[in-house]
């Protein structure tokens, strides 16, 4: 998976940081200058340096002829390019909005599989499909998949009791001077630095956590900087908790929509990208245990204590698929999350807490689920599970579907047989088992052909 983060400063970074280590590979955009406070803690610094490493992670200032063609690696890209031209050419599986400019400047839904923004200024369902909080507070880092983020008020939130003291503001206009780095210690009213020879003066003593290049044309009223009353020398140099709790919802958000990312239609359950052709086992969406939910509900609605008992030792399905209770449940929440399966309403589930909720098959589950039925498999290793499963089914549901089931399965033993019969060279003691096991299962294919 590639992702784009648009903005390399401080969220940005965090997003980035949270995805590479999912193993997501990630193209960062900025300014040629950039405009981010916190620079030791932003990958924007690569812009100028060459490259930034925080916590084990490097990100790596690249031309955009290379960040159009990944590899892969163990570090982020990082490129210069405001207009984010580079998701034209890379064509993503992610885009993020991390410019945090409280507005939306040109992101929109058709970029990516997924668009996700941070922050004010989007809309998810509208020109995103998802935002994610970024306001201190119980709602920071939350997916928000219709509606908006919290407002901008203009206040910073607190930290320590301070708000509005810790900013660093330009008084006019001006080139900016510096008199102290980030990371120095400074009491209230001591100067900070200059714009135009008018002073910066520092409303709280604390770490200068943040400031602008040395040299930068501020306007009257910007923000140049911030200190941090916390005094923490490590939180200057590190990927603040702010940052992380956003990325972590970048993440949360692409798991939440993984099915359109992973270019698996809902309808029918096969993938539109891949090398290997979509029919194949190892290319399903769900295991051969989830089916049989999908399986089960379509014989009617039930709740979680009666699909459960379908999977006890005793029945046969229990024989065939073996499924905890804890993993029953889970598996539902997933089935619910794509959209296979339905609940109750949220709001009726919230007001009846001590009612089994009770589960329905979807459209989508119904053709995902036929679909499945009619699929051979691939490999005679997966006879023993997911074979049995859909013979189970096919066998109540519909005869003749039973019929061209197992039609469909002699082929596409019959192909794996050639296979091993062509193979150059001596049978090992295991090629041979493989062959004989292929060959039994064959005859016994065959014996259920003619019952």
């Amino acid at each position: 998976m590639v992702a784009v983060v648009r903005g390399a400063g401080e969220l940005g970074t965090g997003v980035a940081c949270r995805l590479h280590q999912a193993g997501i590979q990630v193209v960062m955009t900025e300014l040629a200058r950039p405009t981010c406070v916190c620079q030791p803690v932003s990958f924007a610094e690569a812009v100028a340096a060459g490259s930034k490493t925080l916590e084990g992670v490097t990100g790596r200032f690249v031309a955009a002829p290379e960040a159009r063609r990944p590899r892969g690696g163990d570090d982020i890209a990082v490129m210069v390019d405001p207009a984010g031209a580079v998701i034209r050419e890379l064509k993503p599986d992610v885009v993020v909005d991390a410019i945090m400019a409280k507005r939306n400047t040109g992101t929109a839904l058709g970029q990516a599989a997924l668009v996700v923004g941070l922050g004010p200024g989007f809309v998810a369902g509208q020109d995103v499909h998802a935002v994610v909080e970024t306001k201190r507070g119980h709602h920071l880092g939350r997916v928000i998949t219709s509606g908006t983020a919290e407002a901008n008020t203009g206040v910073p939130e607190l930290i320590d009791g301070q708000s509005v003291s810790r900013l660093l503001l330009a008084p006019r206009a001006g080139r900016l001077a510096l008199e102290r780095r980030i990371g120095d210690r400074v009491h209230a009213g001591e100067v900070v630095a200059r714009v135009n020879e008018q002073p910066v003066v520092a409303g709280i003593s604390g770490l200068v956590r943040g400031l602008l290049p040395q040299d930068y044309e501020v306007e009257a009223g910007a923000k140049i900087g911030d200190l941090d009353p916390s005094a923490e020398l490590e939180y200057c140099y590190t990927v603040s908790d702010r940052a992380l709790a956003v990325g972590s919802g970048v993440l949360a958000a692409i798991l939440e929509f993984w099915p359109r990312i992973s270019g698996v239609d809902p309808a029918t359950g096969s993938r539109g990208r891949g090398r290997r052709p979509g029919h194949l086992p190892e290319d399903e969406l769900l295991g051969p245990a989830e089916f049989a939910l999908l399986g089960l509900l379509r014989q009617g609605s039930a709740h979680g204590y009666e699909l459960a008992r379908a999977f006890t030792p005793e029945a046969e399905l229990g024989r065939i698929v073996h499924l905890r209770p804890g993993q029953l449940y889970a598996y539902l929440n997933k089935l619910e999350t794509v959209g296979l399966i339905s609940g109750p309403p949220r709001a009726i589930a919230r007001a009846a807490p001590r009612e089994r909720k009770v589960f329905s098959l979807t459209e989508s589950g119904q053709r995902q689920f036929e679909a499945w039925l009619g699929r051979p498999v691939y490999r005679t290793r997966q006879l023993a599970v997911d074979f049995l499963a859909k013979l189970l089914f096919a066998g109540q549901l519909d005869p003749a579907a039973r019929r061209a089931l197992i039609e469909a399965q002699i082929e596409s033993i019959e192909r794996e047989a050639g296979e091993l019969h062509g193979r150059d060279g001596e049978a090992t003691p295991l090629q041979q088992a493989e062959v004989r096991l292929c060959e039994a299962h064959l005859s016994w294919l065959r014996q259920l052909a003619c019952s």
